[in-house]
């Protein structure tokens, strides 16, 4: 109680809970609005990530009736305003292969899929993917041998490899047999995907790897 005055003096606690409540409702609006533009951002950035696998990625696909060693040529495939191209590739038509558009670490991968369409025997098959005649990524398949008490009529077989390639880098694909046999008569479908770049690989280097006996593998 303030004697001169005969009033009571304002209390000195009032006016610090107001500050502190104050301080804190800011505190919430402002986390709140953070937490909201941080959502926002990464459902952008996933909309983008879901997109950006169409634009890089580049596909090559091959149906044979015989299993057998040779090479595999990749082929741009138009559809409507697009292709099959991405952005960071260009394409040799020379050659059939894709030439990378700058130095970097690639994931490069393999999905494999082959379909016994008769009474196939055992065998191994091995598809490598190559640059200027240096294996960059190998993936070796088993063909179980066809039989009434195992009827085995696709086999599947997904191998990846993360490799450094530069500008210079010209990717092509090459499917060996190591251990050809008469028997082993089987539609494939090999479908390699690589998210990255690709250079030129010559004919003459193609043909020398075809000479080499020894199956590099990683």
């Amino acid at each position: 109680m303030d004697v001169e005055s005969q009033r009571s003096a304002r209390p000195r606690g009032r006016c610090l809970d107001v500050f502190l409540v104050s301080s804190v409702v800011l505190l919430l609006l402002t986390v709140a609005t953070v937490v909201v533009m941080g959502t926002l951002a990464l459902v952008e950035l996933r909309s983008e990530i879901a997109v950006k696998p169409s634009v890089v990625d580049t596909h090559r696909s091959t149906e044979t009736s015989h299993v057998e060693p040779s090479s595999m040529p990749v082929y741009k495939v138009d559809y409507g305003q697009g292709s099959s191209l991405g952005d960071l590739y260009t394409y040799d038509l020379t050659h059939h292969t894709l030439k990378t558009a700058q130095d970097g670490f690639y994931f490069l991968y393999l999905d494999l899929q082959l379909t016994c369409t008769a009474k196939c025997g055992r065998g191994i098959l091995v598809v490598q993917v190559a640059s200027h005649g240096d294996e960059k990524l190998t993936c070796q398949v088993e063909l179980p041998e066809w039989s009434e008490s195992n009827p085995v009529t696709t086999v599947k077989r997904k191998c990846w490899m993360v490799r450094w390639l530069d500008s210079e880098s010209r990717l092509m694909g090459r499917m060996v047999v190591p251990e050809a046999q008469d028997t082993l008569n089987s539609k494939s479908q090999q479908r390699p995907v690589f998210n990255g770049y690709i250079d030129d690989v010559s004919r003459q280097q193609l043909e020398d790897s075809a000479q080499n006996d020894t199956i590099l593998t990683h």
